[in-house]
């Protein structure tokens, strides 16, 4: 089992039965019926021709799934959360100051409920031998952990469908009931000598659950732990920045940068925004990071490991299973990284020069044709991402239409976002996998609901710890995108269904690149040619030439790729921390030397120890965790895709797969992790090595184009050279702008966003709206009308025709019932009764009140002042 949770990812246990109601565990509350069934067009069957699978395919009804409709009925209100909001808000200095009660009763009601939260009586380490005793006790720790388990993971749902203070604060409760948990429980753990065991599965389990993470250290420092990284991460959320020579208030916030790096063609202002952002933070962050990492060492000491580093490493070489690491991660990184070096020095060099074109060189002289890139000229924070590049620097101008056709035809044909699902249902249906539960399709949240705020990103699928509840929660949106999202989706839910029988400690995936390897494997499978013709998602002349594959293989890249240097830079970087071998005063020079060794990439202006550019990374700041879990996981999936479709000549366009290429899948899948990851990769591939050389083959195409490219326009590659100027004649033309270039392209769904909603990630705001502090504001002399979850930018004042105040106003209403209700708050709270209709009542000015219909209006100040 982790020892540490996150909202997203939740726990990674399991029960494997529905826990027995108890006074602390409260039933979930029963889904609302759905509306009546839409028709809904389905694909035809598969043009002739096509590989199809096999025939003996077990037939799929609308039994499995209910219909594609989602309801878009209001949510019951929560009398009980508005309460509180009200007493919040009203009542202020009624309760301590600062001070919140504990709501989430059912999660406190489990503290010292049993033995295994006890550590006053812990024998010392290695002491009890007998092997009866050490199963009799893993066997009582996993009843107890999957109550614990439980309330997480019913407490984080409700916190990412619905977010409140009130469902935060339980959610916050039940992950610290957890942390208390798993200190005493691995404490516990300890107590048993392994060598005495025989059992090699019950072995495995006892020296997982001995792993404590972080929860290792005392109370006071785990504290100072977690309120380190909440710091940062408020810190780096709060911080604004001026724009170039405009005076303060700056109002720049760390939402907006991406969008404005992703449009800035000028180097004066791209440079100022990169300084400046790093100066708001590095100063006040610096001592808080460097205690940040102290305790990380406190913490992996007192789990066994030599240093934080050690620690991090220890799920990839293996040195949890025996003491002693089965692969010297570091060289293995370095190998894989020695094999897609010339890759990268294609792209990198394709890239740097297209950089000379949009900058101007008389703009930005610190850019040669033959050294590192200026990190500022890369249109990310951090650099780890180039993907805003692409437009003005694609190998083909021609663009690919095959997003446009595949959103026309899901329109067409009546899909939903639950519908994109379905299909990925199917699909995984074809190849045998079986029926899954039924609340997969009465639970899960497909779309945004309009009633409530939500956690949209990432999308997840969610194990509920019952054996019977999986689930998915997304905000998707008819498109490509979205529809290789839910086949990803569906995989993971058949990984965390297909695991449930093991016990507690292994239902979790072999390793979490494991996981991410195999999810993203059926990802690329979805955008196979063929199987779209097949859903008539594609037209069945449908075809991709090579303008089209290179942009795509490009896109990606850009997008993906690129982050393997970045990978290795933040990670070394750390260990090199952790051995000791960097302190405060060297951390920025050792930070420069390794993005220039692995990225090509350098400041982008003179630098000091005094600074601290890592900060500024999202990887390093607000991801306190290895990086090499993305770099590992991009590496195994296109082994995985490669082994799945063993027979095709063209990794990159994928295969339509039958049965029995899915049989090893499947049993991986069920194995969850009583298998480490080389045994998972033995099994999937054939061997138990990492190899980059099917990600070499899936990306061909682009290497191919990009050294025939390079070589014609006469391209240094690599960066180690003395900093050449490049010449007038080097300089490609510029092609457009990035704001040009969106008016001549159709945008994805995930490339646009409406008035009122989040364009943080660089989305293009639409309908007379502009990206303001990561919103989707409408533009100067227009007025916003809310209806619902829309936002409309309207001409006239929509107060003029009785929308709203007028005035800005709050207006909370608060509703009486026939029957109150005084159970504690839960972790998933309990349908209410439905309140009373609104009586109508007489117009009267100011805040009225009345036996039937209490309203509280938190007045606008100009308002009160009038009197009106």
């Amino acid at each position: 089992m982790s020892t540490s949770q996150s909202v997203e990812t939740g726990p990674t246990a399991e029960p494997s039965s529905q826990p027995e109601p108890t006074s602390a565990i409260e039933h979930e509350p029963k889904p609302e019926s759905e509306p009546a069934p839409v028709s809904i067009k389905q694909p035809a069957p598969e043009p002739s021709g096509l590989p199809t699978v096999d025939d003996d395919v077990e037939q799929i009804s609308a039994e499995d799934y209910g219909d594609n409709t989602e309801s878009t009925k209001p949510d019951e209100v929560d009398n009980d959360a508005i309460q509180q909001l009200v007493d919040r808000f009203l009542n202020t200095g009624s309760t301590d100051e600062g001070k919140e009660a504990k709501v989430n009763k059912a999660a406190q009601a489990l503290i010292n409920s049993s033995a295994y939260w006890e550590m006053s009586s812990i024998q010392p380490e290695h002491s009890i031998k007998d092997p009866a005793e050490a199963k009799k006790w893993v066997d009582g720790y996993s009843a107890e952990a999957q109550k614990v388990l439980y309330q997480v993971t019913t407490a984080g749902w409700s916190y990412v469908t619905s977010v409140s203070h009130l469902t935060k604060q339980i959610f916050d409760e039940a992950e610290e009931v957890l942390a208390e948990f798993l200190k005493s429980s691995s404490k516990q753990a300890k107590q048993f000598d392994l060598s005495s065991i025989d059992d090699p599965s019950l072995r495995k389990q006892l020296q997982m659950l001995s792993v404590n993470g972080m929860n290792a250290l005392d109370d006071t420092s785990f504290k100072e732990f977690n309120e380190i990284q909440s710091k940062i991460n408020k810190m780096i959320a709060e911080v604004g920045i001026c724009e170039l020579d405009k005076p303060p208030p700056c109002l720049l916030k760390h939402a907006d940068i991406p969008s404005i790096l992703a449009r800035e063609n000028k180097a004066e202002n791209a440079q100022h925004i990169w300084m400046a952002w790093r100066r708001a933070i590095a100063e006040d962050l610096a001592p808080s990071y460097e205690r940040l990492m102290q305790l990380t060492n406190q913490g992996a000491v007192l789990n066994g490991f030599s240093d934080g580093g050690a620690m991090w490493r220890s799920p990839y070489d293996l040195s949890i299973e025996g003491g002693r690491a089965k692969l010297n991660m570091l060289e293995e990184l370095n190998r894989l990284f020695e094999q897609i070096l010339p890759f990268y020095k294609q792209l990198h060099a394709y890239v740097r020069r297209q950089l000379a074109g949009i900058y101007g060189i008389e703009n930005v002289p610190q850019l040669t044709k033959d050294g590192p890139i200026p990190a500022h000229l890369l249109k990310s924070i951090a650099g780890d991402s180039w993907v805003a590049l692409y437009h003005e620097t694609k190998p083909f101008d021609s663009d690919d239409i095959r997003s446009e056709q595949i959103l026309e035809n899901l329109q067409r044909l009546n899909y939903t976002a639950k519908g994109m699902f379905v299909e990925a249902y199917k699909y995984f249906k074809q190849l045998g996998f079986g029926k899954l539960p039924k609340p997969l399709w009465t639970k899960s949240v497909f779309s945004r609901t309009w009633s409530k705020d939500m956690v949209c990103q990432p999308s997840v699928a969610y194990d509920m710890r019952d054996g019977n509840d999986f689930r998915i929660k997304s905000c998707a949106q008819l498109g490509d995108t979205d529809f290789k999202m839910a086949h990803k989706l569906i995989a993971q839910v058949y990984y965390e269904y297909l695991y449930r029988e093991q016990p507690l400690p292994f239902r979790e995936a072999a390793n979490p690149s494991i996981l991410a390897a195999i999810t993203n494997a059926f990802s690329l499978l979805a955008t196979n040619t063929d199987y779209l013709k097949s859903l008539q998602l594609l037209p069945a002349t449908a075809s991709e030439g090579q303008a089209a594959q290179v942009n795509g293989l490009y896109f990606q890249a850009l997008g993906e790729f690129v982050k393997l240097p970045f990978d290795l830079v933040a990670d070394n970087w750390r260990f090199n921390i952790f051995e000791g071998k960097t302190n405060k005063d060297t951390w920025n020079d050792d930070w420069w030397r390794l993005s220039e060794h692995y990225q090509g990439v350098k400041p982008a202006a003179r630098r000091s120890a005094t600074d601290f550019d890592a900060i500024a990374a999202p990887a390093i700041a607000q991801m306190h965790s290895p990086a090499m879990r993305h770099f590992i996981g991009y590496i195994m999936q296109f082994q995985i895709l490669k082994a799945l479709c063993r027979n095709t000549t063209s990794l990159h366009e994928g295969c339509r797969l039958q049965k029995s290429s899915v049989e090893n899948m499947k049993k991986v899948m069920m194995l969850g992790s009583s298998i480490n990851w080389m045994e998972a990769m033995k099994m999937l591939t054939g061997s138990d090595q990492l190899d980059a050389k099917p990600l070499l083959e899936y990306y061909e195409p682009l290497i191919s184009w990009l050294g025939n490219a390079n070589e014609h326009d006469q391209v240094v590659v690599g960066w180690e050279g003395a900093g050449t100027p490049f010449s007038e004649n080097e300089v490609p033309v510029p092609r457009t702008n990035t704001s040009e270039a969106d008016l001549h392209q159709v945008l994805s769904a995930d490339q646009v966003a409406f008035p009122g909603g989040d364009c943080s990630n660089g989305q293009e705001c639409l309908l007379d709206s502009t990206c303001k502090n990561g919103m989707c504001e409408c533009n100067e002399g227009l007025y916003t009308l809310k209806i619902g979850n829309t936002h409309n930018c309207v001409p006239g004042n929509p107060a003029d025709a009785g929308f709203g105040d007028g005035h800005g106003g709050l207006v909370i209403g608060l509703f009486p019932e026939e029957k109150m209700s005084t159970a504690e708050p839960s972790a998933e709270p309990q349908p209410n009764s439905k309140p009373e209709p609104e009586p109508k009542a007489k117009a009267a000015q100011g805040c009225a009140l009345s036996t039937v219909l209490l309203t509280v209006i938190v007045c606008a100040v100009a308002r009160s002042i009038s009197g009106s």
